[in-house]
């Protein structure tokens, strides 16, 4: 049997389990396709696993939803090696980064940038719209989750202010906050490529979101938030998928290249 990152409870480890019968480890079966990118870190992680799921693919024709299902099984635990790799000062060193380019991309007091309260292994990006609103002066707002698949809005924020339970586990400022179009949209994630395509929970929400600001022609700049862990060749997407701008981790800062 294929001994492999996801447990032989989960639907994808059984289907791994059925079909496949390897002698010896499977990642020498996955290492000539792997798209996992060598990471400077050094974490060793699930993402040789990838090769197997483009395998999968094509020998039982799993659809892009499919793909990204099972890859986010993956994902969960790779983040968790990154955020070890990455250690205490991440958020810090990520905030020092955001800022830098903050400042190339002209944020000022008249900017509102967005950001969100961190969900289980998130990088925590709170220091960071400190940061801004101290910094430049730059108005800070956090998503809303309105509904499941409508956009979200997003309310004004301050450090101290008391958030609101709302939908899918997530917490947001009362109606009571302003609500606003934010300019600079920094976007979780649990996987990223360098073309800008990440891989998220599932909702939609800020691909939604993100898709509709452009639609309508708001000038907004989203960027990937994530651990540099986190980074792969490669993350399946369809025509829904909004990539981002930028990606800004613990240790780098770059522009994404969508083709």
């Amino acid at each position: 049997m294929l001994p492999f990152a996801l447990g032989g409870s989960s639907p994808w480890g059984q289907i791994f389990s059925r079909e496949l019968s390897l002698s010896g480890p499977w990642a020498c079966y996955t290492a000539p396709t792997c798209t996992c990118r060598p990471q400077r870190n050094g974490i060793t992680n699930g993402w040789c696993g990838i090769a197997l799921f483009v395998f999968l693919n094509r020998e039982h024709g799993m659809s892009i939803a499919e793909q990204k299902a099972a890859l986010r099984e993956v994902a969960k635990k790779n983040r968790k090696e990154a955020v070890s790799a990455a250690g205490e000062t991440a958020s810090d060193q990520f905030t020092a980064n955001l800022l830098t380019l903050a400042g190339d991309l002209g944020v000022g007091p008249r900017s509102v940038v967005a950001g969100y309260r961190a969900m289980s292994s998130e990088l925590n990006v709170t220091p960071a719209l400190q940061a801004l609103a101290e910094n430049v002066g730059a108005t800070c707002v956090l998503p809303v989750v309105v509904g499941k698949d409508q956009p979200l809005i997003f309310r004004e924020w301050f450090n101290g202010l008391e958030l609101e339970p709302g939908g899918f586990g997530t917490h947001h400022p009362p109606a009571s906050q302003l609500e606003r179009l934010p300019d600079l949209l920094m976007i979780p994630l649990l996987a990223f490529d360098r073309t800008g395509y990440r891989l998220g929970w599932g909702g939609g929400f800020y691909d939604r979101t993100v898709g509709g600001y452009r639609e309508k022609g708001h000038q907004i700049v989203a960027i990937g938030a994530a651990y540099a862990g986190q980074e792969v060749d490669a993350v399946a997407h369809d025509h829904l998928d909004q990539p981002v701008d930028w990606i800004v981790t613990e240790t780098d800062v770059f522009k994404a290249h969508c083709p």
